[in-house]
């Protein structure tokens, strides 16, 4: 049943309700594991969120304790090759086309923006992900070779959007201002005492700065969506510097669906 309440129109409704223009992380483009789902939840058995060995992340993903997200958590039980979990793959391909049927609306009809920083992240993951896709998703199993198969087809979709934001003129790109690279240096010591592989990445840097720098030009407040702590980090660390803060209009944060379910948490 379709409610306000339930993921993902739970993030439509939100992003509806929003007095300012709304500026998407790459990890809003990831679909969430809604909570009611009878999906048994597994360890996340990656440690860091940082690249690996090389290998970046696919860049809407957000590390928990838990798998959390229906492409990683699908990629997982590509891995693993367990015939146990077969039985979750039809609800999940489901639930990831009801995530692109909403996201369709939402970048269609809603307020909503990117930063080049997100809109060439996600073309790198694209890139990356193809590489290493097998042949028109063909495999010796077939159950795996119809998780290929999905994956591919849900970036495919999802690029098809992040392209429609693009030709719309709804990806911005501030790094030729010279606030630009005030607010990425400040951002940038962010990074001082954080653990070692959980440091905040160039991305999560720049996509800040490019946001605070169009709340600037546009002389209105922004609202950031993003299930990154980082980004919370990186907020806090501007807003220290007041001088600096006090360049641009009040910017908004507000989480992702997990795990605190799209609540404001900065200011």
């Amino acid at each position: 049943m379709q409610t306000q309440e339930r993921y993902p129109y739970s993030v439509k409704a939100m992003l509806q309700r929003e007095r300012f223009e709304n500026v998407l992380d790459s990890n809003m483009f990831s679909a969430y594991i809604d909570r009611d789902l009878p999906i048994p939840r597994v360890d996340d058995p990656r440690k860091v969120q940082a690249d690996a060995g090389g290998i970046e992340r696919y860049p809407g993903y957000v590390r928990l304790a838990k798998i959390n997200q229906i492409f990683n958590y699908i990629g997982f039980i590509k891995r693993v090759e367990n015939r146990e979990y077969i039985r979750y793959l039809e609800p999940l391909f489901q639930e990831l086309n009801v995530f692109l049927k909403v996201m369709e609306e939402i970048v269609y009809s809603l307020n909503v923006t990117i930063p080049v920083d997100i809109y060439e992240e996600h073309r790198r993951g694209l890139e990356n992900f193809l590489k290493g896709c097998p042949p028109s998703a063909s495999h010796h199993i077939e159950w795996i070779g119809a998780i290929w198969k999905n994956q591919k087809l849900y970036l495919e979709h999802i690029d098809m959007l992040i392209e429609s934001l693009k030709v719309r003129g709804r990806v911005f790109n501030f790094r030729g201002d010279p606030l630009y690279e005030r607010v990425r240096r400040a951002g940038g010591a962010a990074a001082a005492g954080a653990e070692a592989g959980r440091l905040p990445g160039e991305t999560d840097i720049s996509f800040i700065a490019n946001s605070c720098v169009k709340a600037a030009r546009d002389g209105e407040p922004k609202t950031l969506w993003s299930g990154d702590a980082h980004v919370l980090r990186i907020l806090k660390r501007i807003y220290a510097d007041e001088g600096l803060a006090g360049e641009f209009p009040q910017i908004y944060l507000r989480s992702g669906y997990e795990p605190l379910n799209l609540t404001q948490i900065f200011p």
